[in-house]
């Protein structure tokens, strides 16, 4: 079986367009080098969270999910400006955006009694996907100070 860049060197004669951003030219981030990302809570947290994740090199936003369709309209053109694209998708459930198998990362921005449900939702999604292994986790921090 041959890589891509096997497949790529032996492309000779065969007409072959790649945008140069896909392969990491001009200072882009090669697409295996970045992150996919979504944002689940757009609101005022949510919104800063989007901010400071698009000024990341290597971040992709492709999802935001909220409630409100002002915020999450607002966070969808936000991302969408900021990439010069339509690509980012908007959902209004969060199960929708944990379930996607192409997402990497997920800031949950959620007013505070919703936290445990989406955390413990992630987690077991999560957990289905990758299998037993994920269970064998710890979760919490080895105490490592003498009382």
């Amino acid at each position: 079986m041959k890589t891509r860049r096997q497949l790529l060197q032996s492309a000779v004669g065969f007409p072959l367009l790649v945008k140069g951003s896909t392969l990491g030219l001009n200072g882009a981030v090669p697409a295996s080098d970045r992150v996919t990302f979504a944002t689940i809570g757009t609101g005022w947290m949510g919104g800063d969270h989007i901010g400071i994740f698009l000024r990341v090199p290597g971040v992709q936003y492709v999802a935001v999910c909220d409630l409100d369709d002002e915020h999450l309209g607002e966070a969808k053109a936000k991302i969408d400006k900021a990439y010069n694209n339509q690509d980012c998708a908007k959902y209004r459930s969060f199960e929708e955006v944990l379930l996607r198998r192409d997402i990497d990362a997920v800031s949950v921005a959620v007013p505070d009694h919703w936290h445990g449900l989406v955390a413990t939702s992630a987690f077991q999604i999560i957990s289905a996907l990758m299998g037993p292994s994920m269970s064998q986790m710890p979760t919490s921090a080895p105490r490592t100070a003498k009382r």
